[in-house]
């Protein structure tokens, strides 16, 4: 059995990555840490793909901060890379979760599930038809998560022509779905799981075990914003002082009242009303000083909760912070952001419960069959 026992490149990656976010956190010019990064990126000894590699880091925070903020995480814990086995044997995954959810219909209602799983984060691009992972890597994994007897999961970031879609995978659907091909994988030719999307899809759990919600806004759903250029509220945008927000959907509708001071229900329905604004734009002059902006849905659109809640977070996160960041990192996570994505969720099912939207938990097939 060979042993690691210097640091491995992913360590110096994740050193490098650890000091920009920092950097950036306490408002660091790149000339206080450039020396030190520098340093690190010359001990790397396969620098092939090292944005990838960034890159790749980048969509771990990402989908921690995901798992974090939609409420349904126990635990989450980041594994340490720097492994004293047999690297010819295992792989450690990314992160270890527990989660405990329940799946919300008539036949099930109030049964909660608990699970414990290793989780791998990877990334795919726009246009790839099938989920590809070399029979090497995947075995190495699994070897690992067999151990503790535990189930292996890929989170999987795709992108999309207008943004990105957060999967999570099975092991045991990649191994079912898939078929072995001899391809191309990280510079050499070896046996890889060619999984289609369009099968793995079918089986994506992020609906049962991180509570990710579909946000259905129907035809005819409507966020209105009513601005005045004389009368002075806490909220100044280009329109002019924002005065009223309102979301409905027929009869049914939710509204606030912008003051002098923000309150935590004002902030909320204003961030929220910033996200779900979709569909078709029409701005109207209803006086000399006063505006109203009508965004209105002309077809079924949809939003994904783990899009909106840490928008909303972030929105409502850096209104406050002193730097002003471009990016939000773990670094900055607080418990002040856990409630606000909280606070959040709840405002979503109240305006559920009164049919202005509809939350709707997409669930695997293998579930969705046996209910």
């Amino acid at each position: 059995m060979s042993l690691s026992s210097s640091p491995k490149d992913i360590e110096y990656i994740q050193e490098i990555k650890r000091v920009q976010a920092n950097a950036e956190y306490f408002g660091l010019g790149e000339s206080d840490y450039s020396a030190y990064t520098k340093a690190l990126e010359q001990k790397i000894s396969n620098k092939r793909g090292l944005a990838e590699r960034f890159a790749g880091l980048e969509a771990e925070d990402e989908f921690y901060l995901i798992a974090l903020l939609l409420g349904k995480c126990e635990q989450i814990t980041r594994l340490n890379q720097k492994q004293k086995i047999s690297f010819d044997k295992y792989t450690i995954p990314d992160f270890l979760l527990a989660v405990r959810t329940s799946i919300e219909s008539s036949g099930t209602q109030g049964k909660t599930l608990a699970q414990r799983f290793f989780v791998e984060v990877k990334k795919a691009n726009e246009g790839d038809v099938n989920f590809i992972i070399s029979k090497r890597k995947y075995r190495r994994l699994r070897a690992y998560a067999d151990l503790y007897t535990l189930p292996l999961y890929f989170a999987i970031k795709i992108k999309l022509a207008n943004g990105y879609y957060w999967a999570l995978l099975s092991g045991k659907a990649i191994e079912t779905l898939g078929s072995i091909e001899e391809i191309p994988y990280d510079g050499r030719t070896e046996p890889c799981f060619v999984t289609p999307w369009n099968e793995l899809m079918k089986e994506d759990t992020a609906g049962l075990w991180l509570s990710n919600y579909h946000i259905m806004l129907e035809k005819g759903f409507k966020v209105i914003k009513e601005y005045d250029l004389q009368t002075v509220t806490a909220i100044k945008t280009d329109f002019g002082y924002l005065q009223k927000v309102r979301i409905e959907y027929g009869e049914k509708s939710k509204e606030v009242t912008v003051a002098s001071s923000l309150t935590p229900d004002v902030l909320l329905l204003t961030q929220l009303a910033r996200q779900l604004a979709i569909g078709s734009e029409k701005t109207e002059q209803i006086s000399a000083t006063k505006v109203r902006r009508k965004f209105e849905a002309e077809t079924n659109y949809f939003r994904f909760l783990y899009s909106v809640i840490p928008n909303i977070v972030h929105e409502l996160h850096t209104m406050n912070s002193k730097t002003k960041s471009r990016t939000y990192t773990l670094e900055s996570l607080s418990e002040v952001d856990i409630k606000i994505a909280e606070s959040s969720i709840a405002l979503l099912c109240e305006l559920h419960r009164e049919g202005i939207l509809k939350l709707i938990q997409m669930l695997p097939n293998s579930i969705y069959s046996k209910r």
